[in-house]
């Protein structure tokens, strides 16, 4: 039997550590361009822009999915679209331009989430 210094063994197991450490990462870069495998470059663009929780493992997210405003309701076991509403997207993205340019200025500002809350609220209530 052969003796193998431990300098020899640490070598060994260093390079069997970087051959397939690089197997690893050589699939995961050819899988990624694949069909199937990773995110498709021609799907719609999704953002969730907010979410409030409104219990214990609910809550209302606003969703930009492709350019379009949706509101949905998110529990546990399903997702369930409330509305569509590309009014919330346009002030939402105006609130964050004005928090944005609020917070350049100074940090006295109001919070951006509660506009966005005031203005989902006056959006989905009943009017008379």
């Amino acid at each position: 039997m052969t003796s193998v210094s431990s300098f020899e063994l640490l070598l060994r197991l260093g390079l069997s550590f970087a051959v397939v450490l690089g197997l690893i990462l050589g699939a995961a870069k050819f899988l990624r361009n694949k069909p199937g495998f990773g995110r498709d470059p021609k799907a719609p663009k999704f953002d969730v822009l907010d979410r409030i929780s409104v219990g214990r493992s609910s809550s209302v997210a606003l969703v930009r999915l492709g350019g379009r405003g949706l509101v949905v309701g998110i529990t546990d076991g399903s997702i369930t679209l409330l509305t569509e509403a590309p009014e919330l997207i346009e002030t939402y993205e105006e609130i964050e331009a004005q928090r944005t340019e609020s917070q350049e200025a100074s940090n006295a500002s109001k919070s951006p989430r509660t506009n966005f809350l005031q203005t989902l609220r006056e959006l989905t209530v009943k009017k008379s």
